[in-house]
């Protein structure tokens, strides 16, 4: 695992990167609440792989680390500001299911948004992550230990002291702290939940070979933060069938390989001809398209064979070869 922060010039900072080890395994389902979610406490992110390797590139635009911040003194009511970003960090955890391990919180990682004038924080989607000892309560500690400031004093002490005392910082009792001290108005809107993002049937994903940040490129609204309607209806899902045996899968919003290995979304060991990660199918709104990940013998749709790595669309009721195997999709 490499972290690299490059910079700063003129204090912004200039690169963020993530790499990981050849036996790093991604975390699928973290990856698609932060692509879909584009949460806002979060740093965004794009993804390349190579090989059994992964690389996180986060976008460095407005950033600046926290040490050149506090190095050089806070303005008036900028403590409440990063006070209030590390509420929006739990909330964001909380609502997306994501894991607290692997937000990077050590202090050379905690970035101030120059633009939104709010901490950002940097979300590693790798099972192996973990920050260690640092967690929220030390990130909050070490940013109130350094802080210069005059006129908000008192909560700089209180939210020291907060953060030294409590074992386990939930958004419920922090929200409660931060409303009793002044920093945040009791009636303050709180973000909608992600509940709408359908994450059931993403699995455990430890698989290679899958962008799973090409969705991301699809929508604009997406991509600069702006959550579609809560209220849109869910697209009808997709429906995989085996032939031989009549075997179906329902294949909802994400990505979903297909093969022999135990890590694929689709396993299927007896099945004649097919590699060990044959193909994947990515399904994205009302639309849903097949890839050929350079599998031995192929992948046909309507009796034509598709050039490997190309996203073919599909059709309901397309008839799909995958090796000797005969499948349809409705």
């Amino acid at each position: 695992m490499k972290f690299k922060v490059k910079g700063p010039r003129r204090k912004e900072v200039r690169a963020i990167t993530v790499e990981s080890g050849k036996n790093d395994a991604v975390d699928y389902a973290d990856i698609q609440r932060l692509v879909h979610g584009r949460p806002v406490s979060f740093v965004p992110f794009e993804y390349q792989q190579h090989g059994r390797t992964w690389c996180f590139m986060y976008d460095p635009s407005n950033l600046v680390r926290i040490d050149d911040v506090l190095a050089m003194g806070l303005e008036p009511g900028q403590l409440s500001s990063f006070l209030i970003s590390f509420l929006d960090l739990l909330g964001d955890c909380e609502r997306c299911e994501l894991k607290r391990q692997r937000v990077a919180l050590d202090h050379t990682q905690l970035f101030f948004d120059v633009e939104a004038r709010r901490l950002r924080f940097v979300y590693v989607p790798l099972q192996s992550f973990t920050t260690g000892t640092v967690g929220i309560s030390d990130a909050m500690a070490y940013l109130c230990e350094r802080a210069d400031t005059v006129n908000e004093s008192v909560l700089r002490t209180a939210a020291l002291e907060y953060a030294r005392g409590t074992a386990v910082v939930t958004s419920g009792q922090y929200r409660l702290f931060l409303v009793e001290h002044g920093a945040l108005p009791a009636d303050r809107e709180e973000p909608q939940s992600y509940d709408w993002l359908d994450t059931d049937q993403l699995g455990q994903r430890s698989s290679h070979g899958l962008d799973f940040t090409k969705a991301a490129g699809q929508s604009p609204d997406l991509r600069q933060g702006i959550r579609p309607d809560m209220g849109m209806p869910a697209a009808r899902p997709w429906i995989l069938i085996r032939e031989a045996t009549g075997a179906s899968w329902q294949l909802g919003e994400g990505v979903y390989d297909i093969g022999r290995d135990e890590s694929c979304s689709i396993v299927i060991p007896d099945a004649r001809g097919l590699s060990r990660m044959h193909a994947c199918f990515t399904c994205r709104g009302a639309a849903c398209a097949v890839t050929d990940m350079d599998s031995t013998n192929g992948v046909f749709v309507d009796g034509r064979r598709i050039m490997p790595r190309a996203e073919v669309p599909l059709r309901r009721g397309s008839a799909l070869k995958l090796g000797a195997e005969q499948f349809t999709i409705r």
